[in-house]
């Protein structure tokens, strides 16, 4: 029997309410690390993180009902994205349901829209958020085919 690894799905969270999907996401947190010496001795000592930074890149991003512009993910332009509430990413494994990783505090920072006949897509995005928190699953779930 071959080993079967299941997907993930990538959700959108506002107001705890689960808005649209993400597809193809990556996280990078960088912690800033600065070298820190000691008195009188220029030799690194130890990294010293100076700033959190998480962003993520995402493919593409939809949403179920609305448009992306009508909640406000993908801002309309500069007043209402000053005005914009952040919103959750949230990761959680397909077979369990259990969260993978969640970032709270996203905000949208760049982005290609598509107007399509039936959605507006949002490519090659990168969001931004201030908090990435464990969750309870392991990632990836094996399944036997």
């Amino acid at each position: 029997m071959a080993k079967v690894y299941s997907g993930n799905t990538i959700m959108v969270v506002i107001k705890n309410k689960p808005v649209g999907l993400l597809q193809d996401m990556t996280a990078d947190e960088d912690f800033a690390p600065e070298p820190a010496s000691g008195i009188g001795d220029p030799r690194v000592v130890e990294y010293v993180p100076t700033m959190y930074r998480i962003s993520l890149a995402v493919s593409s991003m939809s949403l179920k009902k609305d448009s992306l512009f009508s909640v406000g993910v993908f801002p309309e332009g500069i007043d209402k994205y000053l005005a914009t509430d952040p919103f959750t990413v949230v990761v959680i494994d397909k077979v369990t349901r259990k969260t993978i990783r969640q970032y709270n505090n996203c905000i949208f920072a760049r982005g290609t829209v598509s107007v399509r006949k039936h959605t507006i897509v949002s490519h090659n995005c990168t969001l931004l958020s201030t908090e990435a928190l464990g969750g309870d699953a392991d990632g990836f779930v094996e399944a036997s085919a």
